[in-house]
């Protein structure tokens, strides 16, 4: 939200992902969601490899 914020108020976006005025909302804000479900996906495959090993010993 915050990059969101400032790049309206000053036109630049450090992501290109996230470039809000060539892009449009919409799509920033799909590309945030698919990144937000990929780090919960590989949070949930550490943990689970995780626990796989600490069950091994």
């Amino acid at each position: 939200m915050y990059i969101l914020i400032r790049g309206d108020f000053s036109n630049f976006y450090p992501y290109p992902f996230v470039d809000a005025g060539s892009l449009g909302l919409s799509k920033v804000l799909t590309n945030s969601a698919g990144l937000i479900v990929l780090f919960i996906c590989i949070s949930a495959l550490y943990i689970k490899l995780g626990k796989t090993i600490m069950n091994r010993k």
